[in-house]
């Protein structure tokens, strides 16, 4: 087993390394984007659970005429109808995605910028002292624009909540808002972003994303490489050869162009011509293939059919089917996104109310239907 880890070159990505090692997390996300840019099976792949999740989009919702109403405004100043569909991409190819909401004005001139942050920029996840569940801030570092590094602690979205309860003592220093935090990874001089919270789209149950796609990446290679050498071995083999019959065997072993398209052959008494029908043997390398195929759409939990617009082994109809574990994935992805989504309204509707946007009545916000139109 070790030897085809080394051959397909891919023994590291199943090693005993810390999953959340920011190096490796970085080299895994790098790895899957790069694909991503010429691969067409892995961008198809992107392409239907985009389509297939997202449907034909994403609204936010809210039983309160009003709470809706200022919803809607934040979410169509932000171009998010549009700007979603990119996220959830990168949210696929990356495993995880940052927002960052930055509250503006107060009173009717409130305001709320969405903005993403790119995930390699993100360099420490801060979590509670006494919970590693309980996500306190985000670490970014930056280059400014003389090429001078910057280091921000952006506070979660619910950081005001966590903290309600000071930490003191011998953890005050894990707080980001502290003048003494220092990160784990050694950063000092971390300038706390007050009012800019961070939503953290991940998918896994490890403080850093995983993309689905990682697992099938030794397999797609192997694929695109199998399919280009079976298309040169084809093209070699599949040349026409006119082979020239004579008796008198004067020129035999000897090579010589083709004729001309157009020309016309005259066959003499001791002359003839044939043209040579080679053998390819396709069945073979369709099997060797169709395996790999199917390994790539296990690892996906994508029909092969959809995956690779193969209409002969499947029919479309079967996608309907509520068993089947491709709907099933499709419609965890929505509830992961609606779960998301809430928190982002959450946040909207807290920052309104504390700038005097919204009734200071309005404490929790239900929101009714699906957050996935």
């Amino acid at each position: 087993m070790s030897s085809l880890a080394v051959k397909l070159g891919v023994s590291s990505w199943w090693s005993d390394a810390d999953e959340d090692d920011y190096s490796i997390v970085m080299t895994k996300q790098h790895a899957v984007r790069s694909r991503h840019e010429y691969d067409p099976h892995l961008q198809g792949a992107v392409d239907n659970m985009k389509r297939y999740t997202l449907g034909k989009g994403v609204k936010l919702d809210a039983e309160i005429p009003d709470v809706k109403q200022m919803l809607e405004s934040i979410w169509k100043k932000n171009s998010m109808q549009i700007k979603h569909k990119n996220y959830f991409e990168l949210f696929l190819l990356n495993g995880e995605q940052f927002l960052v909401l930055i509250p503006q004005g107060r009173g009717q001139s409130f305001d709320m910028k969405v903005r993403r942050i790119r995930t390699d920029e993100i360099v420490e996840i801060e979590t509670h002292p006494e919970d590693s569940e309980t996500i306190l801030a985000f670490v970014r570092q930056v280059n400014d624009e003389d090429g001078n590094v910057r280091k921000y602690a952006y506070p979660a979205w619910n950081y005001e909540e966590i903290t309600k309860d000071k930490i003191d003592g011998a953890y005050s220093k894990y707080d980001p808002k502290n003048p003494d935090y220092s990160s784990g990874v050694g950063i000092s001089d971390v300038v706390f972003k007050e009012k800019y919270y961070v939503v953290h789209f991940k998918i896994g149950n490890r403080s850093r994303g995983r993309s689905p796609f990682v697992v099938v990446l030794p397999l797609l290679k192997y694929y695109g490489d199998y399919l280009t050498d079976i298309a040169r071995l084809h093209h070699f083999r599949t040349r026409v050869m006119l082979i020239e019959n004579r008796k008198d065997m004067a020129d035999s072993g000897k090579v010589y162009p083709m004729p001309r398209g157009g020309v016309r052959l005259i066959e003499g008494s001791g002359v003839t011509y044939r043209f040579e029908s080679p053998d390819i043997a396709a069945g073979d390398s369709d099997i060797v293939g169709r395996i790999i195929r199917l390994s790539i759409s296990s690892g996906l939990t994508m029909p092969e059919f959809i995956l690779f617009q193969d209409a002969s082994h499947q029919v479309y109809a079967s996608i309907k089917k509520s068993d089947n574990p491709f709907v099933v994935m499709v419609e965890d992805y929505q509830d992961l996104l609606s779960e998301y989504y809430q928190v982002l309204a959450k946040v909207m509707v807290r920052e309104a109310v504390v700038a005097g946007a919204l009734n200071q009545s309005y404490k929790v916000v239900d929101f009714e239907g699906d957050i996935l139109e």
